[in-house]
């Protein structure tokens, strides 16, 4: 794959036998989550999983199935059931982000935008992407610190987490402003793919 395209491989599940401590267990589970920041790195990323996956298979003398969840009711070899598909990349829509920052911008002053850096995201918003165009913004939900420039708080997904409900009304009033604004001219939302 391209050394400059981002790519991330999380292993956050690792599930082997059951409760007893001197029983080699007849199966282990590994699972995670991939993503990509295009379609084709995603594709790639996933024939490397395969690959390597029945290449430690092999080295080992064992079977290795490997299962990407794209079944929409999946049940794992320990019973649990998971409804889900394979995330696709979340791609913004240059227009829909060149809207959101005239109203940020409008309504809460240049200093309010902040251009980021991609992030390698999985959201169910990205199935939403391939249909119509979309824009995945954040908004700031930690309070400011002691200290000039510091936040307190977590990042989404921590255990830790809670919002400054402070925060709240700059995201709602950017969706709102973008709601009316794509009211007047519908152009930006029309349709990308199939439903």
């Amino acid at each position: 794959s391209d050394p400059l395209e981002p790519v991330v491989l999380s292993v956050t599940r690792l599930h082997a036998g059951g409760q007893a401590l001197n029983i080699i267990p007849g199966v282990a589970e590994v699972g995670g989550t991939f993503r990509a920041m295009s379609k084709g790195a995603h594709a790639k990323l996933r024939a490397a999983i395969e690959t390597a996956a029945a290449g430690v298979a092999a080295a080992h003398g064992v079977e290795a199935e490997v299962d990407f969840l794209d079944a929409e009711v999946h049940t794992t070899a320990f019973g649990d059931t998971w409804t889900t598909r394979a995330y696709p990349p979340v791609v913004n829509s240059p227009a829909l982000v060149g809207l959101a920052r005239r109203m940020v911008e409008g309504a809460f002053g240049a200093a309010a935008w902040r251009e980021m850096d991609q992030l390698m995201i999985g959201e169910d918003f990205a199935f939403f992407c391939e249909v119509v165009p979309c824009v995945a913004m954040l908004s700031g939900h930690r309070a400011a610190g002691h200290a000039p420039g510091e936040r307190t708080g977590t990042n989404h997904h921590a255990p830790t987490f809670e919002v400054d409900e402070d925060s709240l009304p700059y995201g709602v009033g950017t969706l709102v402003g973008m709601a009316l604004a794509m009211l007047e001219d519908d152009t930006t939302c029309a349709r990308t793919g199939a439903v």
